[in-house]
């Protein structure tokens, strides 16, 4: 099911609602500071996450679950480190 709503080309609207749930509860985390940066690093990078998950399925899952995992931590934390460096 999931593959569905990743890989369809009117998924958008199921795009947007994962987006928006999973930055609620990075709003919580995040605490004070520029709320619309926060906001446009966030969805960088889980924009990100959508299309390499979408990708990974869409190849079959060439590398398992785990060592996908550790790509997509890797990049996430290089995205926001790098807009933490921007900021200096």
């Amino acid at each position: 099911m999931f593959r569905v709503l990743i890989l369809q080309p009117d998924s958008l609207a199921f795009t947007r609602r994962l987006v928006e749930a999973v930055l609620d509860k990075y709003r919580a985390a995040a605490g004070p500071g520029d709320a619309l940066l926060a906001r446009y690093e966030y969805l960088f990078i889980v924009s990100g996450v959508i299309g390499l998950l979408g990708d990974w399925i869409e190849a079959g899952f060439p590398i398992g679950a785990k060592e996908f995992a550790d790509v997509v931590l890797k990049m996430a934390l290089a995205a926001a480190s790098c807009e933490k460096e921007i900021q200096r």
